[in-house]
């Protein structure tokens, strides 16, 4: 949590028992932060119980706070998610700004841990997954927390008593204050304050300093994978119960953020599955770019490990009952590495001098005595020779999922025949992939896996067929607008048709019909119209003679008789030699 303010007393005396803005009847405080005091409240017009986090008094007066307040409640308002606290309604006017948030009948994961030291693998896990489920909501929001730790993960009680101890549910991020949308503005420029909320009056910075990405000390610059980064570092403090940097000031912590590797937790823990030092590593890797994308890629490989682990390796140390507490191991070592210049890299960042200056605030222990120096290095050695062993098993055991996107089947199936993997095969259209090739891997590619584990290959049956609509009939416009509607190319045959019943000017026919790819070429045949014929010359011919001559040319033929006793022609309509419509009437005048 913030550092405690000095004016939370005057604030609780002045605030419990009252109703803010005639809505929220302040009942008790919950917790007390360096810069706002949340309260349990009833809220009168809803009348349901509801979390106020109500900013300090002093602060209050500073316009830069107050906006704080407000992106905290407009990024939390973007979200709805389980996994994510609620924002219901916020007031920006001093001196009692406020949030009215959901209300979360539980404790911190900060308050867990000091309850219970550490968590079991398969807990630390499930807390894992749940939080980065609400991690996942932010992102793909567009949104980056930038203040992920314990301090700012809720459990509820209630949900968990209810669901007999499942975290899915139970697990709620919180405090979005310092959430910046990842197209903010942070270009190369940025200084460490701006990166975490900006400079408060008196010069200080907010922030912790024990969960902070390289980047965000280094430039001030991140992205979903500077969350992603201090996920990692909480799992690691899920499972050892310990920060993996401490030391005597916020910026020596921070200048180890971004000159050493984080440590495995195995070296602290020995006999605790490599997999586990595999996803620290790989949320915690200083480059950026070698980390999982976002929450979502790293909790596919949370899952994934979850997943392959055994029961062995889940319950490692774990006791009977829901509240065992676990021993905690030994601080971890500081790795040798070279470093760099951090303070003439950075020579604005101070620790805090007073309250009204602002807070970097960190819980790191103080420096361990060293009594016992010789019994604590032998503790190092074995504890180093065992992480040793452990990382050659998981050489063993474990591989990394390839990327064999783009690849044929036939190539994918021996690579991963080659890594000693399993494979099933799915299908999928895609209009990207050409037929026969890898769209997708599932475990995403690079999540540690057991060798023998199932790599399910997601392959291409190239573009889908779409239905060609039936164009008979319409005119040449009416026909090419509906075929591009559907995705499809126009082209006109240079021959026309004639047709008796197609009128001139409209679709005769179209190839191909049924079904076929998006962006296939339709061709259309027009009429031309009904067939012209040349109509004989049947004049002096018998009645009969002359209709049965017309007829065989496709005409039908009406007779006028104008003398009786009289069985020739005399005339004829249209005459013989004109051009007319196939099918038309001749009528033969009978004289």
């Amino acid at each position: 949590m913030e550092a405690p303010s000095r004016h939370g007393s005057v604030l609780d005396g002045a605030l419990i028992g009252r109703t803010l803005d005639g809505r929220y009847a302040v009942q008790s405080r919950l917790a007390q932060g360096g810069m706002a005091t949340v309260y349990r409240a009833w809220d009168n017009r809803l009348d349901r119980l509801v979390a106020l986090k109500v900013i300090d008094p002093e602060l209050a007066r500073h316009p830069e706070y107050v906006a704080r307040f407000i992106r905290e409640a407009k990024s939390a308002a973007r979200l709805s998610h389980p996994n994510i606290v609620a924002v219901y309604d916020q007031s920006g006017q001093p001196p009692l700004a406020y949030l009215a948030m959901e209300y979360v009948p539980g404790e911190t994961l900060r308050q867990l841990l000091g309850r219970r030291g550490r968590l079991a693998p398969r807990e630390a896990l499930e807390v894992l997954d749940a939080m980065l489920a609400g991690l996942a909501a932010a992102h793909r929001a567009g949104i980056v927390h930038r203040d992920v730790k314990p301090e700012n993960v809720l459990l509820n009680d209630a949900v968990l008593n209810s669901r007999q101890g499942s975290y899915a549910a139970a697990v709620k991020v919180t405090d979005f204050g310092l959430a910046r949308t990842a197209t903010a503005d942070q270009g190369p420029g940025t200084t460490l304050a701006s990166s975490l909320g900006g400079a408060v009056p008196g010069g200080g910075l907010i922030g912790t300093v024990s969960y902070l990405a390289p980047e965000l000390v280094q430039s001030g610059t991140c992205d979903a994978r500077s969350d992603v980064y201090s996920a990692g570092i909480v799992l690691f403090e899920l499972l050892t119960g310990r920060k993996p940097f401490t030391g005597g000031s916020p910026m020596e912590i921070a200048r180890r953020h971004v000159t050493e590797r984080v440590p495995a937790p195995s070296l602290l823990l020995p006999g605790l599955d490599p997999a586990l030092d595999a996803l620290v590593a790989s949320a915690t890797a200083r480059d950026p770019n070698v980390r999982p994308a976002d929450a979502t890629a790293f909790r596919e490989q949370v899952r994934a490990v979850y997943a392959n682990l055994p029961d062995t390796a889940l319950n490692f140390g774990a006791r009977p009952g829901p509240e065992s507490t676990l021993p905690l191991p030994p601080e971890p070592t500081r790795t040798a590495e070279p470093t760099r210049n951090f303070a003439a890299a950075q020579p604005n960042i101070r620790p805090r001098t007073s309250p009204r200056q602002g807070y970097v605030v960190d819980d790191a222990p103080p420096r361990r005595s060293h009594k016992g120096l010789i019994i604590f290095v032998v503790i190092l050695i074995l504890a180093a020779a065992a992480g040793i062993g452990a990382w050659l098993y998981g050489r063993l055991a474990f591989e990394n999922t390839p990327n064999l996107v783009g690849l044929t089947q036939s190539q994918a199936t021996n690579t991963l025949a080659n890594d000693g993997l399993k494979y099933t095969i799915a299908t999928t259209y895609s209009d990207k992939v050409a037929v026969g090739d890898v769209v997708s891997v599932s475990p995403s590619p690079g999540t540690p896996v057991k060798q023998g584990a199932v790599i399910t290959l997601t392959v291409s049956k190239g573009q889908q067929d779409i239905t060609v609509p039936n164009v008979s009939g319409q005119n040449q416009d009416d026909a090419t607008n509906a075929l591009k509607q559907r995705g499809f190319t126009v082209a006109v045959a240079t021959d026309q048709a004639s047709s008796g019943t197609v009128p001139k000017g409209s679709v005769v026919s179209y190839t191909p019909k049924g079904s076929a790819p998006a962006g296939s070429t339709i061709t259309l045949t027009i009429s031309s119209g009904p067939k012209q014929v040349v109509v004989r010359d049947v004049t002096g011919m018998t009645v009969e003679d002359a209709t049965a001559a017309l007829e065989a040319q496709g005409f039908s033929v009406q007779t006028t008789r104008l003398l009786p006793f009289v069985d020739s022609v005399g005339r004829q309509s249209p005459g013989g030699g004109s051009s007319v419509d196939y099918g038309s009437t001749i009528t033969l005048y009978i004289f």
